[in-house]
């Protein structure tokens, strides 16, 4: 394949490039490693493979940039040797990384700790020894067993219905067995829900003895009985003109039923509709029937 030139300000540039991408590469793999980065920088490395593909394309004269464009070549080649076998590594779950994580905790199992003990004992170790650390690690196991003997302690105390000397905290009697606890029911206080038991008492009681059923039946007769509606339109109207001080002396149901059964005659056959409306409409001061079709 044949080889193609380019000046030295842009061969210049594409060095420049490439070198800064492979250490960003190479800063991104390693917070991989360390768990930082959730995903491989596969993009990045994209860009990279293409970088030194131009360049491995690119016919050089000097020797100085030969020797520049193989080291960066070969850098990147001993680089991506490492991470596949750092992936290799993790996909087995033999990474240095993994270990260091299953040593931690294995060791925080093991003697009890917490994971700002290791981290303390750890900084203890690598200032001032494994000497100060292991006292350190020590001294730790022994504050953990007492902080848990204090709260089992506590808790047995809890138990037998006391408290231990000097706690502050303590358990409430209980209520006697003849004292009935007042009612409490979140949103509603005491007399409301006194109020509530009242009033269902009632309607258990009038239940019973059937003195709802006269009340009942009426709504039902109410409910059953056909709905006037040429009636319902003649009230609207007649209200809607006394709002607007307009006599209705003469105004009579019968004219108005005979007006909307002939307005709805013609609504049918001028819409060919199923059913006629009609709204009481106030314009320039008076008020008058509009018909409205409904199909």
């Amino acid at each position: 394949m044949a080889l193609h030139e380019i000046e030295e300000e842009e061969l210049e540039q594409l060095l420049k490039d490439l070198s800064g991408r492979m250490d960003r590469l190479r800063a991104l793999y390693e917070q991989y490693f360390m768990g930082i980065e959730k995903v491989p920088p596969l993009q990045v490395q994209k860009d990279v493979v293409r970088l030194v593909y131009r360049l491995q394309q690119t016919k050089l004269r000097r020797a100085e940039s030969k020797f520049r464009a193989q080291s960066l070549i070969q850098r990147y080649n001993s680089q991506k040797a490492y991470w596949q076998r750092s992936l290799r590594e993790m996909e087995e779950g033999k990474h240095r990384t993994q270990k260091s994580k299953a040593r931690r905790r294995k060791t925080i199992d093991e003697h009890g700790l917490s994971m700002a003990d290791y981290r303390a004992i750890n900084m203890v170790r690598s200032t001032m020894g494994d000497e100060a650390a292991n006292e350190a690690e020590e001294a730790r196991k022994a504050k953990r067993k007492a902080e848990v003997a204090d709260a089992a302690t506590d808790f047995m105390a809890m138990l037998d219905g006391g408290t231990k000397p000097g706690s502050v905290a303590e358990i409430p009697e209980p209520p006697a067995p003849d004292a009935k606890p007042a009612p409490d029911i979140r949103g509603m206080s005491v007399d409301d829900v006194t109020k509530k038991a009242d009033m269902l008492k009632e309607l258990r009681r009038r239940v019973k003895t059937g003195a709802g059923l006269e009340g009942a039946n009426r709504r039902q007769e109410v409910a059953a009985a056909p709905r006037d509606v040429d009636r319902e339109i003649y009230d609207r109207f007649v209200s809607e003109r006394q709002k607007l001080n307009l006599s209705v002396d003469k105004l009579s149901f019968d004219a108005v039923k005979s007006s909307l059964e002939k307005q709805r005659a013609k609504t049918r056959a001028k819409h060919n509709c199923a059913r006629v409306d009609f709204d009481v409409v106030v314009k320039d001061g008076n008020a008058f029937l509009k018909p409205i079709p409904v199909k």
